[in-house]
């Protein structure tokens, strides 16, 4: 990322992206901040997702999570946009979308990528950086009904180590 800035929009993960993001040193060097749009009306406002979208296809989908990384990118004039909007629950919403689902999308100026994610029925679903991953793995405390999500610089050992042990694995590099 030398020279090049990520900025994330974060909807179910309420910021915890940016605050794994931020704990590394150095990280103002390519991280250029996030807006958490917990609710419609910021998605809307802060992060330009279009009222339309929103009422036909809900929050918690592919288009959403897309004008999600648009927007962000564009409104902190970074090189790439990072969101995730799900579903926590208790229940499902009105789109048919199960507790458990999550878009997380990713922009830049040549594509845009969304990927659907659904964690339902995991006993638990993790989101952390590599540093407190590896904690994780080394301490044992990953069972094969969990669901790993990494992000980070330098993938691959780590994530290797985590499939071994758990339901599911999805790595984000940056």
């Amino acid at each position: 990322l030398e020279g090049k800035r990520l900025a994330t929009a974060e909807s179910i993960t309420g910021g915890g992206i940016g605050a794994k993001l931020t704990a590394v040193p150095g990280s103002s060097k390519v991280y250029a901040g996030g807006i958490i749009s917990y609710t419609d009306e910021v998605k809307k406002q802060l992060l330009g997702v279009p009222g339309e979208l929103l009422r036909q296809f809900g929050a918690v989908s592919a288009p959403v999570a897309e004008a999600m990384a648009s927007g962000v990118r564009e409104r902190l004039q970074a090189d790439f946009g990072l969101s995730v909007t799900g579903l926590a629950g208790p229940g499902g919403d009105d789109f048919g979308n199960p507790v458990g689902t999550v878009f997380i999308a990713y922009e830049d100026q040549s594509c845009a990528l969304v990927q659907q994610f659904c964690f339902a029925g995991s006993d638990k679903a993790y989101l952390f950086d590599e540093h407190y991953l590896n904690s994780i793995v080394d301490s044992g405390n990953i069972s094969k009904d969990d669901v790993i999500i990494e992000i980070g610089p330098g993938l691959g050992v780590l994530t290797t180590r985590i499939a071994e042990r758990a339901k599911k694995v999805y790595a984000i590099e940056i």
